[in-house]
């Protein structure tokens, strides 16, 4: 077979192969960026709803205690939920206010009037510097 030669020439040039060769490295780059954002993200989701979870079963847990009969609200601490096991990685604090009845409309929660005791209980969940989940429940006794 005898070399083609003239203008007509066969197949692609080396400058050709190198510029296509850049055009699909660069949207290889765009898409592995895009990518590397979605785990970012999907982390992020699963790290808000496991603490969401363990705030959850906490406030659970003080309400399951009052219904099963063990013990009224009068008796919740911030202790409360030491006993529930927390996922590494979070961290949980309970805080007890303890809330009497505003003088007025004003008040910052008002409690039933009726209410031997009345408490305002916030679970918040941690992870590493940031606050993630918070519950607050309004407990009161009659």
């Amino acid at each position: 077979m005898a070399p083609v030669s003239g203008k007509y020439c066969a197949g692609f040039s080396l400058l050709e192969l190198v510029m296509a060769m850049i055009v699909v490295s660069v949207a290889a780059v765009a898409l592995l960026g895009g990518f590397g954002q979605i785990t970012t993200v999907l982390s992020t989701e699963a790290n808000l709803r496991g603490a969401g979870e363990v705030a959850q079963e906490c406030g659970e847990f003080i309400i399951a205690t009052k219904r099963a009969g063990v013990t009224g609200y009068a008796s919740v601490s911030s202790t409360v939920c030491d006993g529930l096991p927390v996922p590494a990685g979070f961290n949980r604090t309970v805080t007890v206010n303890t809330i009497t009845p505003p003088p007025g409309p004003g008040g910052r929660i008002e409690c039933p009037a009726s209410a031997v005791d009345c408490k305002e209980v916030i679970v918040n969940v941690t992870s590493p510097g940031a606050a993630v989940a918070e519950v607050r429940l309004l407990l009161t006794d009659y």
